[in-house]
């Protein structure tokens, strides 16, 4: 008798921690609902959200525009004679730029000394101004000059968009040339670069 009780007590005890550990699943299970629930609030809280229109950048132009000279073709010149030929440079971008020029040249025989057919002058104008002299003597062919207010350029003139500068070079046949410059041709043309208005802006590596 004794031995049968205590076997049914050991039964009652070991059904008594079963239903212990059933409630104690039942209260973990509920505990995480509950903190599902309680995170499935958080994320049903109302929301909006919207996008701007396009942000739209568009670069500029740098253009310019070298109107040819009024005459492109001189005859019959003779030794210590001047001719002066007129040119301008229109700014047809969408900037302000800065410019500067050449002139290259050379007689059809290269034999002949292109040092005596040269620019001796050159000056230049805005729209409605007067002519200012840029180069008193020159400038050489081949030599670089920059519209500036003292032809260098530390000085550079700015030249505004829709903006034209004209300019006036005048060339001399050298008085000294001697009889083997009879009925020769000298050809010469008429470089201009430009760059942006900016300290580090850099200028043509070819023009």
């Amino acid at each position: 008798m004794p031995v049968f009780k205590q076997k049914f007590s050991g039964i009652a005890r070991f059904r008594s921690e079963q239903k212990g550990l059933r409630r104690s699943w039942v209260r973990l299970v509920v505990l995480g609902l509950g903190l599902f629930m309680a995170v499935g609030v958080v994320y049903a809280y109302f929301t909006s959200q919207d996008v701007s229109a396009d942000l739209v950048f568009k670069t500029g132009s740098l253009k310019i525009e070298l109107v040819d000279p009024n005459q492109l073709e001189f005859v019959n010149l003779v030794p210590g004679e001047e001719r002066v030929v007129e040119y301008s440079v229109k700014n047809a971008g969408s900037m302000p730029v800065y410019l500067k020029g050449k002139f290259t040249g050379g007689w059809t025989d290269s034999d002949l000394d292109s040092f005596n057919l040269r620019p001796i002058k050159l000056e230049y104008r805005l729209d409605s101004g007067d002519w200012q002299t840029l180069v008193s003597n020159g400038p050489a062919i081949d030599v670089e000059y920059f519209y500036s207010t003292d032809n260098t350029e530390t000085s550079l003139i700015e030249l505004p968009t829709n903006q034209t500068v004209y300019w006036r070079a005048t060339f001399k046949l050298a008085s000294e040339v001697n009889d083997s410059y009879q009925n020769q041709e000298y050809k010469a043309q008429i470089h201009l670069a430009a760059k942006q208005v900016d300290d580090e802006a850099g200028w043509p590596n070819e023009y």
